[in-house]
């Protein structure tokens, strides 16, 4: 397990989906495409909603031709926990006869849903893997929707350190990087908590749990298998900021 550890990654402490604007020309007459063209631009709403690609990756695959406002999007108007649209529970989606619980842990979730279809089974290993990979993809961009991506946004780094339960939480973001240096928290249980907080965390006093040392973290994202690839394409600079090599 040591062997295949070295090249996976986890977190020194620590999207959602855009709508699709489709164009086409297909079954229209040109009289009939000369009124839908008219159409659409006197009746074009204004573009006051955030595109979500690109409120995450900076990057939106419509360019020009997208009706929706390109920027990105504070952690302060991010959807927060609770909300029913969200990139895992997007994910579980994907198998709709699995009846996923979006209150348990997300890992626990995967286990039980990986039990039932049977990928456990040494001959469906590959598939886990590739369902795994999909997991993981899901996790970054929850991270992304909850923190943001900007190293440099200071209310990123407050909400962050509100979230693991560090006070007095800094007040620039020089001394929130440097701070974070000595804190070892899961990346996966940080999601889970701000994930769940809403639902049952906050009520019986749930705490992310903070590992002494870099190497006690390791051992244990390795023994529960919580980790993220460190070049994951949606990934935004606070949480690569934030990943550590597990060795």
């Amino acid at each position: 397990m040591a062997s295949q550890r070295h090249c996976l990654y986890t977190m020194i402490s620590i999207s959602i989906r855009t709508g699709l604007c489709r164009l086409t020309t297909k079954n229209f007459s040109p009289s009939r495409l000369a009124m839908s063209s008219y159409s659409s631009r006197t009746s074009r709403k204004p573009r006051y909603s955030v595109c979500r690609q690109f409120a995450v990756s900076g990057q939106c695959s419509f360019g020009d031709r997208c009706k929706f406002k390109h920027q990105t999007i504070k952690p302060s108007v991010v959807f927060d926990a609770g909300d029913s649209d969200t990139p895992i529970n997007d994910f579980f989606a994907q198998y709709p006869t699995f009846d996923f619980d979006p209150s348990q842990p997300v890992y626990d979730e995967f286990d039980r849903m990986c039990e039932e279809f049977g990928w456990n089974d040494e001959k469906k290993k590959k598939k886990k893997g590739v369902v795994r990979r999909g997991l993981q993809n899901a996790l970054v961009q929850q991270f992304n929707r909850f923190y943001g991506t900007q190293i440099e946004s200071l209310e990123s780094w407050q909400r962050l350190y509100k979230d693991i339960g560090i006070k007095p939480v800094p007040d620039d973001i020089e001394s929130c990087k440097e701070l974070i240096k000595g804190i070892h928290v899961n990346i996966v249980d940080l999601v889970d908590f701000r994930r769940t907080k809403t639902r049952h965390t906050r009520q019986r006093g749930h705490n992310i749990q903070v590992f002494d040392s870099v190497g006690d973290l390791s051992e244990y994202a390795g023994d529960t298998e919580k980790y993220f690839p460190r070049e994951d394409a949606k990934a935004g600079e606070l949480l690569k900021y934030l990943l550590r090599k597990i060795t």
